[in-house]
């Protein structure tokens, strides 16, 4: 009988998902004398984020056919990767007076889902 595939697995994957793409959206942004401007992760360090992400992502699929303890601790490696680059940039914009964007939380968020989720135990036990 093959085992139903494992809703952490599925949180992780969505969440490594949506970490790529904060990649994309605005990180920091600065406004003043009527201009603003805005800096996304891809245009900085994000792109270490992404990568981190993206593997949170393929170990999730991997993790939906083979379920071992190996690709929880990967993930969690890679999601605390991908959330201390967003917390280092987070901590220098604000003390920079810069204003947080969307991008940027979308990606703790799924940085803190892809750390905590793997060790929930959410998943019914046969």
């Amino acid at each position: 009988m093959k085992k139903p595939i494992s809703i952490k697995s599925i949180i992780a994957a969505v969440a490594g998902l949506l970490g790529m793409i904060a990649t994309f959206l605005p990180w920091l942004s600065a406004s003043a004398f009527g201009i603003s401007v805005s800096a996304k992760g891809s245009d900085g360090d994000g792109w270490i984020s992404f990568v981190c992400f993206a593997v949170v992502l393929a170990i999730a699929i991997v993790e939906m056919f083979k379920q071992a303890k190996w690709t929880k601790i990967v993930i969690t490696i890679a999601a605390v990767i991908a959330t201390l680059v967003m917390v280092v940039d987070m901590v220098n914009g604000m003390n920079n007076g810069l204003s947080i964007g969307a991008g940027l939380i979308l990606g703790l968020i799924a940085g803190v889902a892809g750390i905590v989720v793997p060790w929930l135990p959410i998943d019914k036990k046969n």
